[in-house]
């Protein structure tokens, strides 16, 4: 008798995230690199632009020590600089 968990494991394996099976080319596929692309720290506060590199997808990532909390906040390619030297404009309600 098999265990569910491990058929679901072994079926998502198999297959790319579209449902097409998985070669050996996709299965080895390292991850795309996370690039950080400015960082700067202030009273504490670390605040860092990062992209995820082969994709358009930026953030930054505000790290608040006296909360010990790191607020992640997407940002626009054409707004990227922006949002990393003014991080709480752009902090959704959501955030």
């Amino acid at each position: 008798m098999h265990d569910e968990t491990q058929i679901a494991v072994a079926r998502s394996d198999a297959c790319q995230p579209d449902g097409r099976p998985a070669t050996l080319e996709t299965r080895a596929r390292p991850r795309e690199p996370i690039r950080e692309l400015a960082e700067r720290a202030s009273n504490g506060t670390r605040t860092r632009l990062l992209w995820l590199q082969g994709t358009s997808e930026l953030w930054v990532e505000v790290y608040e020590p006296e909360f010990d909390v790191t607020i992640v906040i997407p940002a626009e390619p054409a707004r990227a600089l922006e949002t990393f030297h003014h991080p709480y404009a752009y902090v959704t309600a959501d955030h």
